[in-house]
């Protein structure tokens, strides 16, 4: 054999090889590829290429036999070698390269398939747990930085991890991410187009997506994978995988079983939250089913009751398992049998009964009013499981509408009754009053106001007494309205209200340093008043030195501010007030009995409430017009026993007591109808002796005490006093007995 058949032989054996090594490999690949296709068109192109060679290299050694000698051919022979070699080589790594690419796709694929069947059949407890571990677990394989899951709300802002997997534990990712302003290019593609956007690093972003890009920069994320998550026809979920590596740690082949897993950690969270709102609807059923005091009932498609509430069972009398199976019809009366009857049969075809009222029977044969609804209940194929029947008891308000009417004919003659003395009532408040402020029309304040008429034209010295609370400041406002000097203001000062130390100050006024404090100048007010009026209230409380100071002043109209020696004269007219005995404190040494002689020009002296009790309705409906429309509160009657109580008071705090108490009626009353509550006899004052009224309200009261204000039934108030309640109804209105909030206890 030639050295040419020698190598040509080499050649032939090479090839063979080299076929052989091709196929199994080609065999053992497509066995366990994923994509087998991909694998034989890598396999074919390693075995091309080292054909198209062999070809070229027979071609050559039948020219080169032919026409050259051997030396030049073992030359030729080396270069196809070398060139051999290195094709070979080439192909080898290829077929490495693909071999590892093919096993990591078989490994993604099983870890994929294990962590899915983990899903199957899964408990809702453990679903968190499960869709936390898979992530880590995606996270390890492409060794990511993180990996988790965000639900999109409805309107696409916040973004929220629901689940989320790090490769750093001691990493804290924030709750809610602003993926629309971190990653608008990316947010955009996802929520509006769909897509997968897949960053294998951030230079491969487009420019308008500069945004995201230096978002990327800035966490330190070199790869980057966003995958939507689609639930109806929204995007409700992302999967998100980041990693600070650059280059593609995941390919197009691994996306799709990403979405698969995605898809499926959102049916087990919707799966669970299904759970979890049946079993809250369960236990709230259970509860209401349990807990309400309405009748509930769960019956078979024929009528057999299946289950029966406490409620049920306490008002029949029955154990349950005296009624469960038995017909539902057993517990009404004869009378609403036939009628329940139709009313399952409706039920069954319509699917709900409203507001049906039937009449059950208890154990011990007492009756009972009910109001029925019910509605049933179906399965996937619409076959009806049972039907739930729901009683509201309306026996006690069945009962109640008799006594509604009983009471009716009362309070319309109660009604009538009051409108007569509302009208009564009314026609006295009508009367006007010539004085501003000042009600009345007793023969004693008509004394007093025509008193005011004779001496307010005049500028003489008037001294208005009276008790506290009488109205002494509208007496002296009233004779200053109707004087010479009404267009100016009067001037008010109450000397028991100032420090001693202040008193003279403010009556005549002070210069500047007067006193320590004293920082500038004041105007007194007797200079105010100058050709105008000035009102000493409480003037019994001046002391000695201020009392001769003005004497002065009444004497000859003249005084000095504190601290100067400059003369002031003024034209004012002085109007004085005291609810003291200002004779017997002249006697007692402690008021000036020339300033008293100088006061006591044209005494008038205000009578005390008491003194004038025709005049307290007047008084009374001008103080509950005044607080109704302050209080935003109608009050239209006044019974007329309130008015007689009144009036039998004495009131010690007078005009200014009388409005306190009607203020607080005001406040209390309910419906229309003034309820007043008259004061205790203060200093252990004692009424004088009871009217006959007084005598009869103060009875009923105790009555009523007694048996805690009910009226009617056995031993009720009405009994012990021997009266019809209709009939002390009455009478309680009339006497302003006040009307305690409580329902009466009626025996059957």
């Amino acid at each position: 054999m030639s050295r040419v058949d020698f190598f040509a032989n080499d050649l032939r054996k090479l090839k063979g090889r080299q076929n052989n090594v091709m196929q199994e490999r080609s065999k053992k690949l497509s066995g366990k590829s994923l994509i087998p296709d991909g694998v034989d068109t890598a396999c074919q192109e390693v075995i091309d290429p080292m054909a198209q060679l062999w070809h070229i290299i027979e071609d050559d050694l039948h020219i080169l036999t032919g026409t050259q000698g051997t030396t030049h051919l073992m030359e030729r022979l080396q270069q196809y070698n070398k060139r051999l070699r290195a094709v070979a080589a080439q192909c080898s790594a290829e077929l490495n390269r693909r071999e590892k690419s093919v096993i990591e796709l078989l490994e993604f694929e099983r870890m994929i398939s294990n962590l899915s069947a983990r899903f199957i059949n899964i408990v809702p407890e453990e679903v968190n747990s499960e869709i936390h571990h898979a992530l880590q677990r995606i996270c390890e394989f492409f060794s990511g930085s993180l990996c988790g899951v965000l639900k999109v709300s409805p309107g696409g802002k916040p973004v929220q991890f629901t689940h989320i997997a790090c490769s750093d534990v001691a990493f804290q990712a924030p709750l809610f991410v602003d993926v629309s302003g971190l990653y608008p290019w990316c947010f955009h593609k996802l929520m509006e187009e769909g897509h997968v956007i897949n960053v294998s690093s951030s230079e491969t972003l487009p420019p308008e997506a500069a945004t995201d890009n230096k978002t990327m920069q800035e966490w330190n994320v070199r790869s980057l994978l966003f995958i939507p998550l689609v639930t109806g026809e929204k995007v409700c979920h992302i999967l998100v995988i980041s990693s600070g590596k650059s280059g593609c740690l995941w390919s197009e082949a691994h996306i799709p079983r990403l979405r698969l897993l995605g898809e499926i950690f959102i049916n087990a969270l919707d799966r669970t939250q299904a759970q979890e709102a049946l079993m809250i609807s369960e236990q709230r059923f259970r509860q209401f089913f349990k807990t309400t005091p309405d009748y509930c009932y769960i019956l078979s498609p024929r009528g057999t009751v299946l289950n029966i509430n406490n409620a049920a069972l306490h008002v029949l009398g029955f154990q349950r398992d005296e009624l469960v199976g038995k017909p539902a019809e057993s517990i009404f009366s004869p009378e609403s049998r036939t009628k329940i009857r139709d009313l399952i049969s409706k039920l069954n075809k319509s699917g709900s009964i409203r507001n049906e009222e039937m009449v059950i029977i208890t154990r011990n044969g007492e009756q009972r009013e009910v109001i029925l609804n019910a509605g049933i209940l179906r399965d996937q194929n619409g076959t009806i499981m049972c039907s739930t029947v729901v009683q509201t008891d309306i026996t006690d308000l069945k009962r109640s509408e008799n006594d509604l009417r009983e009471a009716y004919a009362e309070i319309k003659q109660l009604k009538d009754q009051l409108e007569a003395e509302n009208l009564y009532l009314r026609k006295e408040m009508e009367q006007s009053c010539e004085f501003k402020g000042i009600i009345g029309e007793s023969n004693v304040i008509k004394s007093v106001l025509q008193k005011v008429e004779q001496v307010a034209p005049t500028d003489s010295l008037v001294l208005i007494t009276g008790e506290t609370g009488t109205g002494k400041e509208l007496i002296a406002q009233a004779i200053h309205q109707h004087s010479r000097r009404k267009d100016r203001v009067m001037v008010k000062i109450n000397c028991a209200s100032l420090p001693t130390g202040l008193v003279e100050s403010e009556l005549f006024g002070r210069e500047k340093g007067a006193y320590t404090g004293a920082l500038t100048r004041q105007m007194g007010r007797f200079e105010l008043a100058d050709a105008s009026t000035i009102f000493l209230d409480e003037i019994g409380e001046l002391s000695p030195e201020v009392q001769a100071k003005l004497l002065r002043v009444l004497q000859d109209g003249e005084f000095e501010r504190l601290g100067s020696t400059k003369t002031i004269k003024v034209n004012t007219r002085i109007i004085a007030a005291t609810n003291r005995d200002l004779a017997e404190a002249v006697r007692k040494g402690n008021f000036r009995e020339d300033l008293y002689y100088r006061l006591n020009v044209f005494p008038i002296e205000v009578p005390p409430l008491r003194e004038r009790t025709d005049d307290i309705p007047l008084l009374l409906w001008t103080f509950i017009e005044e607080f109704s429309e302050k209080m935003n509160r109608k009050i239209h009657t006044v019974p007329k026993g309130v008015i007689e109580r009144m009036q039998h008071y004495r009131w010690p705090g007078n005009i200014r007591e009388m409005r306190n108490v009607i203020e607080q009626a005001v406040i209390v009353s309910m419906k229309g109808i003034l309820q007043i509550q008259l004061p205790k006899q203060p200093y252990g004052e004692t009424c004088p002796t009871l009217s006959l009224e007084e005598a009869e309200s103060q009875h009923i009261i105790k009555i009523l005490e007694f048996t805690n204000w009910r009226i009617k039934g056995r031993r009720g108030a009405a009994e012990l006093l021997g009266l019809k309640p209709s009939t002390l109804y009455s009478r309680i209105n009339k006497l302003g007995i006040p009307n305690r909030p409580k329902r009466d206890d009626i025996s059957s």
